[in-house]
């Protein structure tokens, strides 16, 4: 099942998160998907990833206060900026080790939904689709199948997103 929540973070946390994105920008810290399965990049222009695991308690308390059931999850944090022509094909997160759920939060103020970049996911054999919205939390519970649709050559801006993986603690 797929989760919706608006305002999901504190925009403290956002501004903070933003800061030390901007400050790392060009630093030897940032890596690309290049290190994907290749049936997951499957062509795709680049998407850089910058860890964030200095945020990662803050983040993992604003899940549990969303669903008590987090408390004892560990927390990957990631910021993702998916460059034009970037998309991830249909997949399952369900080998994906000690990860057992992923969620997405957009951070781009501003969004056309023509520029592509749309979440999609199959649930009881339809195809639904979550448009980026800043600071909207989407959660995939269940392993359900799932996609990132290109982004435009034509996209107005880079699609920036944080991608928090849940899974048992070790």
């Amino acid at each position: 099942m797929i989760y919706v929540r608006k305002n999901f973070l504190p925009l403290e946390l956002i501004n903070d998160i933003d800061s030390y994105v901007s400050k790392n920008i060009g630093e030897s810290k940032w890596y690309t998907n290049i290190v994907w399965p290749e049936n997951i990049v499957r062509g795709g222009n680049q998407v850089s990833i910058l860890s964030l695991k200095a945020f990662e308690d803050k983040i993992k308390q604003t899940y549990v206060d969303y669903k008590s059931k987090f408390k004892n999850s560990k927390i990957t944090a990631q910021c993702y900026v998916w460059q034009r022509g970037s998309h991830i094909p249909w997949h399952t997160d369900h080998s994906q080790g000690t990860r057992k759920m992923g969620s997405t939060i957009y951070l781009n103020k501003q969004w056309d939904k023509n520029d592509g970049g749309l979440y999609l996911y199959e649930e009881n054999k339809k195809i639904h689709a979550e448009v980026p919205e800043f600071n909207k939390m989407i959660l995939n519970d269940h392993k359900l199948s799932h996609a990132v649709s290109m982004l435009t050559n034509t996209a107005k801006q880079v699609r920036v997103t944080l991608q928090i993986w849940l899974g048992t603690a070790q």
